[in-house]
């Protein structure tokens, strides 16, 4: 039999918490972000070395296929380069 009125409170299932991180965790996530990092800034630093070669690469070709005005006895600078043109 209930009682009338009054305050019956009701319990419920509560999920278990998920454990608290450690100092440790997060040290190592800070440690594996940083290697991360180190890898991303080397990468980059050798794509913008061959893109640098490549670059070069294509003037070095524009100034060798440019035709010589004075019969090529003269040496002139690629305009591209500033280096000797050798065609």
């Amino acid at each position: 039999m209930e009682p009338l009125g009054g305050y019956h409170p009701e319990t419920e299932a509560i999920s278990p918490t998920l454990p608290t991180e450690s100092h440790d965790s997060k040290s190592d996530i800070v440690n594996s972000i940083s290697q991360v990092d180190r890898e991303i800034n080397s990468i980059e630093n050798q794509l913008q070395q061959l893109m640098k070669k490549q670059v070069l690469g294509f003037a070095v070709t524009q100034c060798l296929s440019m035709p010589s005005d004075d019969g090529g006895d003269v040496v002139r600078p690629c305009p591209l380069t500033g280096f000797p043109d050798q065609s």
